[in-house]
């Protein structure tokens, strides 16, 4: 039985855990849902989790939409302009799914109200994460190309 400042509640120390750990689970999962930045990440990982997502660290940036992609160095004024080299706006959605620069390891483009299922499984799967590998590799291959300001 679990015992704070010597008063019995009643309950096993375990069932307090437990219920401790879902009420701070759902506090957090609440925040996650109404925070107003990492909606992107959000997309790809809309549940809260005590156990840390395993992805490498091109997975990610194409997860986070952080450095080095063009629209990340135009949000915060490093670049003049939000155009990959191909001259499409340069997030890694294009890279992942229309950019002809990295066509060989295209996902198939969602449908808007798909995007956010689409998301979700891409990151599930180990064989995506080799893909976005290649993406990035591509990427940073031509990163010399990004005209910075």
């Amino acid at each position: 039985m679990a015992v704070l400042s010597s008063i019995n509640i009643g309950l096993p120390k375990s069932c307090l855990k437990n219920n401790l750990k879902k009420c701070f689970l759902e506090i957090w999962q609440d925040r996650w849902n109404l925070s107003e930045t990492g909606r992107r990440t959000f997309l790809f990982v809309p549940q809260v989790n005590i156990n840390r997502a395993s992805f490498n660290s091109r997975t990610n940036q194409i997860v986070t939409g952080h450095e080095p992609f063009v629209t990340y160095l135009h949000r915060f004024g490093l670049c003049s302009h939000d155009r990959w080299v191909c001259g499409a706006k340069g997030d890694p959605n294009h890279y992942a799914t229309v950019c002809p620069l990295t066509k060989p390891f295209h996902f198939t483009t969602p449908s808007a109200e798909n995007f956010s299922t689409w998301c979700g499984n891409i990151v599930q799967y180990k064989r995506f994460q080799g893909r976005f590998m290649c993406i990035m590799k591509i990427f940073h291959e031509r990163r010399h190309d990004i005209i910075m300001d």
